[in-house]
């Protein structure tokens, strides 16, 4: 963010480090070797950087099909070898669907990197990474507003980092906490997390990577001083920027030199806008002039010298220099068109007011001006929800709530299953009573025919209100299930992160304390898979499902390709079969694939090692119908038409000992029934099972 705007980058400019997975700053570190040059980092695969920048340029033609075949071949070429490379393939997996803002498929293969990590040894690769992981997913949480679990995983970030004194991944946590600051035009309290962030910079290792955060940290304060209308300060820091540039020129390759030559043509935009904010014009103009007479800077950065450019014809017009001003303003204009951006048009729609007002059309002034509140004011409203308090206090809160509510996490899953317990209990009580009433009632006016048929009159009556209440109750024990469901997960993901940290700790614990431990994550992780299938099961209940055209065979596609990760540690493979031709339908996706996962899961855990999983989706023109066929130990005759019971008895564990919850089938009955389909089976013992889903293409 420089001068508050969003740089576009061309051919993996530097400046683009801050908007990617912030691991990228270790991929392309630098080190001395022993002759004194500087080489790409050891642990850095050679095919990553050849294919980030093949990457970006699929990405900016447009050619989505050659991007993702890009990056599928990278999988099938180097992902099986080893934990490392698969990381870093997923990682682009990640990178990638977020610069697509398809963040719901990053925040997947985010978790797949998370869960990769955890597998292994804290090594330094592990740990370091495991770190980022939780930064890169907490950005994506953020911008989709689920503020809460952005939170949450800040605090994982941040705890790991302090657990492991790693100084440069805690200035990374303040670097971002002022960028969100920033956003939020509140930039004294940015500053002060920017020059944190600064600090901690001067401690980390003496590679490109983390030299280019410390430049940037110099114009992003001076950004903030720029804000706050103390235009002198902000000379100082963006000078003092372009001196680091220059004085560090001689320590790293000659590869990077392009690079600070384009960090200091920022430097000398942002510089010209503070002069022409402090009305020094003819600083501001001899400034603005260096930065646009420097070739790369045209083209590696051609947005930010929009910017520049909209500076300069800000001093023309402030100097009467009208003709010059228009000049540039319709060559700003013709940039704009072939290269559109939302930051640019608004800022030349800025100058243009101002260059119209000068001319004295106010009638074409007033169309600029009112286009110009009308984005501003589009901006502020989805700025104003962020505050130093809600974000960084909420993440500290977490991390002093955490350690009280292990304490309490026990006691509260066995609240709720007192609660459910004792729900069922008094319905069971009330009906019981009211039969036993009834028939005594009945028995005493046996003889009297005339009463008996009013005493039956009177019964049926209080029946319906007996209905009526149980109706109510049913109601109230979803509303009840809702909101502990949705109350638990804090504590129990705050149980978890307090576990991953004690976990962390293994060269001080023996044997036996770690298979706790593992007893205890496993314990949590289920309880927290429990809260989400109660609250998923009283929502189906009483919310009307949003239902939109949806490419099954896509959304098959990539559910199959997610799940494979598990077949694959029991060296199962799973077959999908669908017609040439895309099948598409009106459905809610998010619970169709959730219906798909559950079938597939479920497959994959009662299959035994190297058995075949087969799916398929078809249509006949008003249905479609998924079946999920496997090779596992099958359904006993008598537990079939249990299995799909909200706490059903035909409970089994894996074919590898895993858990079972009993809630998928239930869920996945009640999405198909959303959708007025229908969901059944077949199954032999000890042959496998077939499940069935129809759903209706149009409703």
């Amino acid at each position: 963010m420089y001068g508050g705007k969003k740089i576009s980058i061309k051919y993996m400019s530097v400046f683009s480090v801050r908007y990617l997975l912030p691991v990228l700053l270790l991929l392309l570190q630098a080190c001395n070797n022993k002759e004194g040059e500087y080489q790409v980092h050891e642990d850095t695969p050679d095919y990553v950087v050849p294919a980030t920048i093949k990457l970006n340029e699929l990405r900016e033609t447009g050619d989505t099909v050659s991007f993702f075949n890009h990056l599928d071949s990278l999988y099938n070429a180097v992902a099986h070898k080893n934990v490392r490379d698969k990381f870093y393939v997923w990682y682009l997996y990640a990178d990638s669907y977020g610069r697509l803002f398809k963040r719901d498929k990053a925040l997947a293969y985010t978790d797949s990197i998370i869960t990769l990590l955890e597998k292994n040894d804290p090594s330094n690769f592990a740990r370091d990474n495991y770190i980022w992981a939780f930064y890169y997913k907490a950005d994506k949480l953020l911008q989709m507003g689920q503020y809460q679990d952005a939170y949450e995983n800040y605090y994982h970030a941040l705890s790991f980092a302090e657990k492991f004194a790693d100084t440069c991944a805690i200035g990374y946590y303040h670097l971002k906490i002022g960028l969100v600051l920033y956003d939020a035009k509140q930039y004294k309290d940015a500053l002060a997390y920017f020059k944190i962030a600064r600090e901690y910079c001067e401690h980390c290792d003496n590679n490109f990577g983390y030299f280019y955060r410390t430049q940037e940290l110099e114009s992003d304060i001076g950004i903030c001083y720029e804000r706050m209308g103390q235009y002198d300060s902000a000379i100082y820091y963006y000078s003092k920027g372009i001196r680091l540039i220059d004085l560090n020129k001689g320590n790293h390759p000659d590869r990077w030199h392009t690079h600070m030559k384009l960090a200091k043509c920022v430097f000398y935009g942002n510089m010209g806008g503070t002069y022409v904010k402090a009305k020094m014009y003819d600083s501001a103009e001899a400034t603005l002039k260096r930065a646009l007479s420097v070739k790369e800077y045209l083209f590696s950065e051609p947005i930010d010298a929009q910017f520049t450019k909209i500076k300069l014809a800000g001093v023309y017009i402030h100097t009467g220099r009208l003709p010059q001003a228009i000049e540039l303003l319709d060559d700003i204009k013709k940039f704009n068109d072939s290269i559109p951006d939302n930051n640019v048009e608004k800022r030349w729609g800025m100058a243009m007011w101002q260059y119209w007002e000068v001319k004295n059309d106010l009638r074409k002034a007033f169309k600029y001006l009112k286009n110009y509140a009308q984005e501003l004011e589009q901006q502020q409203n989805t700025s104003k929800y962020f505050s130093l308090a809600s974000i960084d206090n909420n993440v500290k809160n977490i991390g002093n709530e955490s350690k009280i509510l292990i304490l309490e996490q026990s006691a509260n899953q066995n609240k709720i299953y007192l609660i459910i317990a004792a729900v069922f209990t008094l319905f069971a009580i009330v009906i019981i009573v009211l039969i036993v009433q009834s028939l005594e009632r009945s028995k005493k006016h046996v003889s009297e025919l005339t009463e008996m048929n009013d005493r039956v009159n009177e019964q049926s009556g209080k029946l319906k209100l007996v209905l009526k209440e149980l109706e109510h109750a049913d109601a109230e024990k979803d509303r009840i299930l809702k909101a502990v469901s949705h109350d638990m997960r804090s504590p129990i993901n705050s149980s978890l992160a307090l576990l991953d940290i004690i976990s962390a700790q293994d060269e001080k614990l023996d044997d036996e304390q770690k298979e706790y431990l593992s007893l205890m994550k496993q314990s949590n992780q289920n309880a927290l898979n429990l809260t989400k299938d109660l609250l998923e099961i009283a929502t189906l209940k009483t919310e009307e499902l949003e239902k939109d055209s949806t490419d099954l065979t896509a959304l098959m596609e990539e559910q199959v390709k997610l799940l494979n990760f598990k077949a694959r540690e029991k060296n199962q493979n799973i077959v999908l079969s669908v017609p040439e031709d895309h099948i598409s339908a009106k459905v809610n996706a998010e619970k169709i694939a959730r219906v798909v996962s559950n079938l597939i899961t479920n497959a994959v855990k009662f299959s035994s090692d190297g058995m075949d999983i087969n799916v398929s989706l078809s249509s006949d023109g008003e249905n479609f119908k998924i079946v999920v066929q496997d090779q596992g130990i099958g359904i006993p005759q008598h537990l079939q038409e249990k299995v799909f019971d909200l706490f059903s008895e035909a409970k089994r564990f894996g074919t590898s000992g895993e858990q079972p919850f009993g809630l998928g089938l239930s869920i996945s009955k009640q999405i198909a029934e959303a959708h007025n389909g229908k969901i059944w089976l077949e199954s032999q013992e000890g042959v496998g099972t077939t499940f069935y889903v129809q759903m209706p293409i149009a409703l």
